[in-house]
C-alpha cells in the first residue's frame, strides 16, 4: 500500500511520524494510507488537525485515513466525524501497522499499555538533515495553560546508551546533526533507574564520532551549572538554549504554574551568555494570559 504521513506540530511529532513511516513500510495490499499525526496545544492546532482529514476524505474517498496523536487522545470522536476511519492516541501510535492490519481484516486493535521509549528507534529522519533524536516523553509540570501534558501520558525516558546507538544509526544514515527533543527535557531520566541527567545523556552521545548535537527547547530550571560547563568545553554541542520564558511576572508565572522565577530565568540565561563562547538564546513569550495587567505586561 502506499502510505503517505501529515505532521502537524512540534519536534517531538516530527520524529514519531519517521517512526510511523518506519513502521508502516512495505505494508502489504493496493490502495492508499494517509495518516495525520495531530496536534492539540492550541485551537488553531485542533483546527487545522480536523481540517487536513476532511481535506484527505474528499480528495481520497477509498483512502484509509488513520489520526493519531494528541488531537487523537484529546478528542477522538471529534477526528472520527471528520473522516478518520482509525483514531489512535499517544499510547497505541506505536502499534499503527497492527491497527491497520486489523481493521483491513475488520477487526479493532485494543487500547494496550505504555510502551517504554527504548521501543521507539528511526533508522533517518526523512524530512530533516538535521535528524530529530526523541529522548523523553511526558510531563508533570502541569502549567494551567497546558494541555500536552494531559494527553502525553506519564514520564518515560529513552536510556542513555539506547540513545546513543539511534545516534549512532541516524549518523550512518548521513545526518551531521541530531536534535534532542522530548515534550519536557528538563525531567529527562527521572523515570529511569539512577535517574541519568541530561548531562550524563550528552556525553554518552558525545561518543559518536563525527556528529553535532543541538538541544530543542529546554526549561530553565532544567539548565544545571553542569550542562552550563558542559556546553562551554565541547566544541561539538551547538550553543543555541531556547528557554521558554512566557511571563516576565512572577506572579503571572505562578498562575501558569511554571515552576521557576524571574530571578531564575535571569541568572541561567547570564551565566550561559557569561561561560558558553558563542551562546545565543531563544524564548518563547505568552501575552494577555488571565490576570496579566500593564505592570506584569512591562516587566515581560
Amino acid at each position: 500500500m502506499r502510505v503517505s504521513v501529515h505532521t502537524l506540530g512540534c519536534r517531538v511529532n516530527h520524529y514519531e511520524s519517521q517512526l510511523i513511516r518506519e513502521l508502516l513500510e512495505g505494508l502489504p495490499g493496493t490502495g492508499e494510507v494517509h495518516v495525520v499525526n495531530t496536534c492539540t496545544v492550541t485551537s488553531l492546532a485542533a483546527r487545522k488537525s480536523r481540517k487536513l482529514i476532511r481535506k484527505l476524505r474528499r480528495e481520497h474517498p477509498r483512502a484509509l485515513i488513520v489520526a493519531v496523536g494528541c488531537r487523537a487522545t484529546d478528542a477522538p470522536e471529534e477526528l472520527r466525524e471528520a473522516g478518520a476511519d482509525i483514531v489512535l492516541g499517544n499510547r497505541d501510535k506505536i502499534r499503527i501497522r497492527e491497527a491497520v492490519e486489523a481493521f483491513l481484516g475488520g477487526e479493532s486493535l485494543p487500547s494496550g499499555p505504555w510502551v517504554p521509549l527504548s521501543a521507539e528507534r528511526i533508522q533517518r529522519d526523512h524530512k530533516h538533515v538535521r535528524a530529530i533524536l526523541k529522548v523523553q516523553d511526558g510531563c508533570t509540570v502541569a502549567c494551567t495553560f497546558c494541555k500536552t501534558w494531559q494527553v502525553r501520558g506519564p514520564l518515560r525516558s529513552k536510556p542513555p546508551e539506547v540513545a546513543r546507538q539511534e545516534a549512532e544509526c541516524l549518523a550512518a544514515s548521513g545526518h551531521p546533526e541530531v536534535v534532542v527533543a522530548g515534550i519536557n527535557l528538563a525531567q529527562y531520566g527521572l523515570d529511569l533507574p539512577g535517574q541519568p541527567t541530561l548531562v550524563d545523556l550528552l556525553h554518552e552521545l558525545l561518543r559518536v564520532p563525527g556528529i553535532r548535537i543541538r538541544l530543542s527547547s529546554l526549561n530553565p530550571e532544567g539548565v544545571s551549572r553542569e550542562l552550563i560547563g558542559l556546553f562551554a568545553e565541547e566544541t561539538r554541542l551547538c550553543p543555541y538554549f531556547h528557554l521558554p520564558l512566557q511571563s516576565g511576572d512572577d506572579r503571572v508565572l505562578s498562575r501558569m504554574g511554571r515552576p521557576y522565577t524571574v530571578s531564575l530565568y535571569r541568572s541561567v540565561a547570564e551565566e550561559i551568555l557569561e561561560r558558553v563562547p558563542k551562546a545565543t538564546l531563544g524564548t518563547d513569550v505568552m501575552v494577555g494570559f488571565p490576570g496579566e495587567d500593564e505592570e506584569a505586561f512591562g516587566k515581560t
